[in-house]
């Protein structure tokens, strides 16, 4: 793995910076807390102290129906349900309308259990007490009520009752917040945050953007030539200067301009992003294009022309995830569409339609007409923003960014975006997101990003974390994360050889290849005809327990007698719907986006309520509708699918090998073919037991090599198969690996011959830990 140490210089700076950011919630919680604690100081009894010792992360404003037919407690299910935290932020001073009779708070509460149904009661026809007095809960219907519950942190509570419901009364909460203005005291933190840290900032950003750089060159996903000039941009004097060597004083000064050099920001449409940056060598040819994408991994992607990098990164908005993604490097302020204009998530859609042209499915007399219909053609709608100061305008724009993101989340409730992107993430994940250009030298901002991603729905793999976020006394290894990750290069070593055999890709035969590997980005030399070098073979599949969207769901019988339209959605009214079966293996009616443009494309599913993004569904070829980014149509049950981690390549294997020995292990090779190579990435084992028996007199048992046995395709059918036909292609793949079981020598592999051969009697298993390299056979000719 990739380590380039410590630097201390900019260590302290970046940590403290993003120590000190509170994102909207995390302020908002601490507010509350004080509130509280003002509260409890004023207390006159232990009951009343006892009554303001609220944690309002883990208490919530919980509104439900419930039914008082039968036993306590009593079947219920959940309208709404919102932390006081999100209470305080949104103002929340309303009473969600459920399907039943409000009855009035008390003390206490109804005795209620959680279910995902309920049915909603009414009065039969002579039932008169019901009818005249619904209000009570004695009346034979349905019934809402709402209360403050405490919650334990690790898993929500199944009951609602006296035992865990706060003495504090809605109504006593609702007023709390409505004097609190919480907007002013938050943009007072973003005062005094920002006055504090505004010259830091850029800096920071800066050093993140070099250390990119350094790391992607190691890992092998940055040529040395793009390293070169990410090192310029920056004014690093000394383009081959290590990370530890990087000072913070230095990234401090503004570097004079160089002419060669055309950087800035990207704009897509009408909107300016935050942070996203190009930088062009304007004196190659062609001309080295890169693009910067803070908040992922490998976040520096390289093409052949500025032309190249705005057809890329259209062609990556057709995925939802990528899609969702770059929409977090815009404010929340530029989502909404307006009449003529469309926001930037549709701006993003549009260029991820291209070429096809992005029809609006209200038709031409719809509201949004103008905004949703077009070509975008990404070479016109993708503008680039030249800025000789790039960091500073980034750092100007991530302030102007967080007041304005503050604004849409704290004073419009009714905006159908608020939460868009943040909505059920931490308050650390989100504050991460104004920290992304940090991410690459803050880990605690890297694995918050990471956990965006995944409950955004894009595939991680986590290979490391740093020790200071988990108290590992060697963790060096570094994080991946993010959903726009450059794709890795060759060695220069393993491109020559490789170029040479004409060998495909691994991709070329995985059996699954649907989210397993990035597209390569275009521009890079010779990387469609590559192996991915840090890669191996993954027969992994992303199938897995679906959730329990059922809160957000319509009534049972809500889409009854109603028509499927030919793009698989359902009209009401003004409003569409699809049915969906979730995690429950139940099928449901849940209400979607008003502007679906059909043709495969995703559409989003919205809470019914609070209008707020639930999840991404695409259409099958069955008609029914799957969660984007899992393969497969959605059956009624769907089994929970225990699945081997991914295989992956070591970037330092062929020193690894040259060394002999990895983690205290010897290090061995096994020749293969290309079906043996797919079965051992499958099984996660070598077992030769079989193909062992090939061998005229040769008993089972895995024959490897050692490290100095390094041979091509021909070499181990003409040194160790002997010319023998049987074994044709049979040394075009290769397996690296440590193992501490001992191999039995058997000599020679033919007498006179300097060559070994080593056979273990058991099967090997391949794990993170052991494994260095399965692939393609890529070693030189061993007599050349």
């Amino acid at each position: 793995m990739v380590n380039l140490g410590a630097n201390p210089s900019i260590d302290s700076i970046a940590e403290q910076i993003c120590g000190e950011f509170n994102s909207v919630e995390q302020e908002a919680s601490n507010f509350l807390s004080n509130l509280f604690a003002e509260k409890k100081a004023k207390a006159k009894n232990p009951a009343e102290k006892d009554k303001w010792s609220v944690d309002p992360d883990n208490t919530y404003l919980v509104t439900f129906d419930y039914n008082t037919s039968g036993d306590r407690p009593y079947p219920a299910k959940i309208i709404q349900k919102i932390s006081l935290t999100q209470a305080l932020i949104k103002n929340a001073q309303d009473t969600p309308a459920g399907k039943g009779y409000a009855v009035p708070f008390y003390a206490g509460g109804p005795e209620v259990i959680l279910k995902p149904e309920l049915q909603t009661l009414k009065p039969s026809t002579f039932d008169f007490s019901s009818r005249i007095n619904p209000y009570s809960e004695q009346a034979d219907i349905t019934h809402t009520y709402q209360g403050i519950y405490v919650e334990s942190e690790d898993e929500p509570a199944p009951v609602y009752n006296g035992g865990n419901q706060s003495l504090i009364t809605p109504d006593e909460f609702k007023a709390l917040i409505w004097k609190a203005d919480y907007q002013k005291p938050y943009k007072a933190f973003l005062d005094s945050f920002w006055s504090s840290h505004k010259e830091k900032y850029p800096a920071v950003a800066k050093a993140s953007f070099i250390k990119s750089a350094i790391t992607q060159q190691l890992e092998g996903s940055l040529s040395p030539e793009g390293r070169n000039l990410i090192m310029r941009a920056a004014g690093v004097p000394d383009v081959q200067a290590s990370w530890p060597d990087i000072n913070a004083e230095d990234l401090q000064k503004n570097p004079p301009k160089d002419p060669t050099i055309d950087m800035g920001l990207l704009k897509l449409g009408s909107y300016q992003s935050t942070d996203l940056m190009y930088i062009t060598d304007t004196k190659k040819t062609p001309a080295l294009t890169l693009l910067y994408i803070p908040g992922n991994s490998s976040p520096i992607h390289s093409f052949s022309s500025q032309a190249e990098m705005k057809a890329w990164l259209a062609r990556e908005m057709a995925d939802p995830v990528k899609l969702n993604a770059l929409a977090s490097h815009f404010a929340l302020k530029d989502k909404p569409n307006g009449f003529t204009e469309a926001g930037i998530d549709e701006t993003l859609a549009g260029l991820g339609t291209w070429p096809q042209k992005r029809e609006t499915p209200g038709g031409r007399f719809s509201y949004d007409h103008l905004a949703f219909s077009g070509s975008w053609d990404p070479q016109q709608y993708i503008k680039l923003e030249a800025n000789n100061l790039p960091f500073d305008e980034i750092a100007k724009r991530q302030k102007d960014r967080s007041y304005a993101d503050a604004d849409v989340k704290i004073t419009s409730d009714a905006d159908l975006t608020k939460d868009e992107v943040l909505s059920g993430l931490e308050k650390t994940t989100k504050a991460a997101l104004f920290l992304t250009p940090l991410a690459l030298v803050v880990p605690e901002v890297a694995l918050a990003l990471d956990a965006f991603y995944l409950v955004d729905g894009a595939v991680t793999t986590v290979i490391g974390i740093d020790d200071t976020v988990q108290g590992k006394p060697n963790g060096t290894e570094r994080i991946v994360f993010g959903a726009l990750n450059a794709a890795q290069v060759m060695t220069p070593l393993v491109v020559r050889n490789f170029v040479k055999s004409g060998e495909p890709g691994i991709e070329a035969f995985l059996p699954n290849k649907s989210g397993l590997h990035e597209e390569p980005a275009p521009g890079s030399t010779n990387r469609s005809e590559e192996p991915d070098s840090n890669a191996a073979f993954d027969t992994s599949y992303s199938q897995r327990q679906l959730p329990d969207y059922s809160a957000h769901a319509m009534p049972d019988d809500f889409l009854e007698g109603k028509t499927r339209r030919g793009d698989g959605t359902y009209q009401v009214g003004d409003d569409f719907y699809v049915k969906f079966t979730d995690g429950t293996g139940v099928s449901r009616a849940f209400e979607v986006e008003r502007f679906y443009k059909g043709n495969g494309s995703p559409i989003r599913v919205i809470d019914p309520a609070s209008k707020t993004q639930v999840m991404m569904l695409v259409p099958t070829e069955n008609g029914e509708w799957r969660l984007a980014n899992l393969e497969g149509g959605v059956k009624s049950k769907v089994p929970s699918v225990a699945t081997k981690p991914p295989l992956v390549n070591h970037p330092d294997w062929q020193n690894i090998l040259d060394s002999g020995e990895h983690n205290g292990q010897p290090v061995y090779i096994h020749y293969t073919s290309k079906a043996g190579a797919e079965a051992i990435a499958k099984e996660h084992s070598i077992n030769d037991l079989a193909r062992g028996e090939r061998r005229a007199g040769s008993k089972g048992g895995v024959y490897v090599n050692p490290p100095g046995q390094q041979f091509n395709g021909d070499n181990v059918e003409n040194l160790l198969f002997l010319g023998n036909e049987r074994y044709k292609d049979s040394g075009n793949y290769r397996v690296i690996f440590s193992t501490d079981q001992p191999p039995t020598n058997l000599g020679p592999v033919t007498q006179g011959s300097p060559f070994v051969e080593l056979k273990m009697q058991r099967e090997i298993k391949l794990t993170a830990s052991n494994l260095l390299y399965l692939g393609p056979n890529t070693f030189p000719d061993y007599f050349a």
